[in-house]
């Protein structure tokens, strides 16, 4: 899915086949989605707490980082979902069905990717986690105000046809 590792999104190996070990995936893996719907082709999460023996299936690229590296995982994770990164990876996407498409390895590693400094993307990346908690607290406070609004409706509507309103 975008944004997220969703381990339950797979399809189950058979039965009669043996996973093989390097195509397990691993806590810390950095994957981008190489053919989907526009929407998704290039679609891009950081793995954490993945369960065993849940492999690398053949639509999904896992990025391997230098040590060091002049990227963090975190912020080129939140560059890929950025509207200018987007535009780029749907422009080079390709196929000839309008609902499916694919981005090859060579148009990905040329995509134009800011690299700032490490400090200067460890900051962005905490920054943007920060504003994460909060949005994620709203949409807490978004949901009790609506199932109280749903809880209020039967009583509103007896009221109205009731003529006391």
């Amino acid at each position: 899915s975008f944004g997220s590792f969703d381990p339950s999104e797979n399809k189950e190996l058979p039965g009669t086949l043996l996973p093989k070990a390097h195509l397990e995936i691993q806590n810390g893996d950095f994957l981008v989605s190489r053919a989907n719907t526009p929407e998704l082709v290039g679609a891009c999460a950081l793995v954490a707490a993945p369960p065993k023996r849940l492999l690398l299936c053949d639509k999904i690229f896992r990025f391997s980082f230098r040590d060091p590296s002049p990227i963090e995982p975190a912020f080129l994770d939140h560059v890929l979902k950025s509207p200018a990164l987007r535009e780029q990876i749907v422009a080079g996407a390709t196929g000839t069905s309008p609902t499916m498409k694919n981005i090859s390895k060579s148009k990905l590693l040329r995509l134009r990717i800011p690299v700032p400094s490490t400090r200067s993307q460890q900051s962005t990346v905490k920054q943007l986690a920060g504003i994460q908690v909060k949005v994620n607290q709203l949409k807490q406070l978004q949901q009790g105000t609506e199932d109280k609004l749903r809880a209020l409706l039967p009583s509103i509507l007896d009221r109205a046809f009731k003529g006391e309103l």
